[in-house]
């Protein structure tokens, strides 16, 4: 069996430069092709040759969405998101600090000038779970914007196609994944804790047990966070429900787990640089008012908003290089694709059901 990259035809006349084929016989077998031809045809050979994320061309594409008008309203929606989170959190520690200052609740000590622990966390919650109701649709609409790549307007079935189906599968789908994470992370602890702990075994295999157990955990976090990480793309372009959502995005990762992990931890690096770094200014506690205190506030406000959008950019357009049919679901004028236009797409698609 020959491997061959060159000029090739298939049964419908379409000429493709430059692909890799395999000759057997009088026949040609390709990997993207979705079912069998007659005559001198194509049969599909799944995950044979997977298609390769193109990380330059990823970056290269997310940046200049990111940095157009819809990028920059993308980026404000999230920042004034970032903004009515905080402003919530505040809103309701007040009140809950006055509370326990008057001996109603019960908290643990605190250093002076910062609300008592459980206060705090409250807050975090309430706000939390209330910023995710607008996250999320947001969260689909940039999606939809940086799937079909538009720059300067905003088609109207980016923003009201199935928006309330999505959202709902969405936030269902946020649970599920914050769930497996954490099943993935605390099951394996857990285990191996127990069998460190509750069998009679020499002190240097408990250690060894201990430490397989933290192995087995983090490399299961990194499983679930890798192969669910184009689930709200799934949602958002092509509407997909909670199962048909993550076992899609399982599948799209499975294309280039290599490329999309060294993706993810770039990205996770620059996230977690900018988040570090403006946490203390977002929540400066026990901070006296002052035009400093303002002035650093809006700064790591927008600075987040930007984050998160060059986040959902990146990922978004790695979504669209690994599944360039996506596109055909995002298109600005609203049409879908023909069936001759299908048929001459060159898309590897090796997901379960397509």
């Amino acid at each position: 069996m020959e491997h061959t990259t060159g000029t090739w035809q298939d049964n419908t006349g379409t000429e493709h430069r430059n692909s890799r084929y395999t000759a057997v016989g009088y026949r040609t077998r390709r990997s993207f092709h979705s079912q069998k031809s007659t005559g001198i045809g194509l049969y599909r050979i799944p995950k044979l040759y997977a298609m390769k994320l193109d990380i330059k061309t990823v970056l290269s594409e997310a940046t200049s969405v990111l940095i157009s008008r819809n990028g920059a309203l993308i980026a404000g929606a999230y920042a004034v998101l970032t903004a009515l989170g905080l402003g919530l959190s505040v809103a309701v520690e007040v009140p809950l600090s006055d509370h326990a200052a008057l001996g109603a609740v019960e908290a643990p000590s605190t250093p002076a000038g910062d609300p008592p622990v459980v206060v705090t966390v409250v807050s975090q919650v309430l706000s939390t779970v209330f910023i995710s109701l607008l996250t999320v649709p947001v969260g689909i609409i940039a999606v939809r914007i940086y799937v079909g790549g538009t720059r300067q307007t905003i088609p109207d079935h980016y923003l009201f196609h199935r928006i309330g189906r999505a959202t709902v599968t969405g936030l269902g789908v946020s649970v599920v994944e914050v769930a497996a994470l954490v099943a993935a992370f605390v099951g394996p602890l857990l285990l191996g804790f127990g069998i460190a702990v509750g069998a009679d075994l020499p002190a240097v295999l408990a250690l060894a047990i201990l430490f397989g157990g933290v192995v087995l955990a983090v490399f299961l976090s990194v499983v679930v966070l890798l192969h669910f990480v184009f689930t709200m793309q799934e949602v958002a372009v092509q509407d997909r429900r909670l199962v048909g959502a993550l076992k899609h995005s399982w599948a799209t990762v499975s294309r280039d787990r290599l490329r999309v992990g060294a993706l993810l931890i770039g990205l996770y690096a620059v996230v977690g640089v900018v988040g570090g770094s403006t946490s203390g200014l977002l929540l400066p506690t026990g901070a006296e008012l002052s035009l400093l205190v303002i002035v650093g506030v809006v700064g790591a406000v927008l600075v987040n908003g930007v984050a998160n959008a060059a986040w959902i950019a990146v990922v978004s357009r790695a979504y669209t290089n690994l599944r360039p049919k996506a596109t055909d679901q995002m298109r600005p004028d609203g049409t879908t694709p023909d069936a001759d236009e299908l048929a001459h797409k060159t898309e590897p698609d090796t997901s379960p059901g397509g």
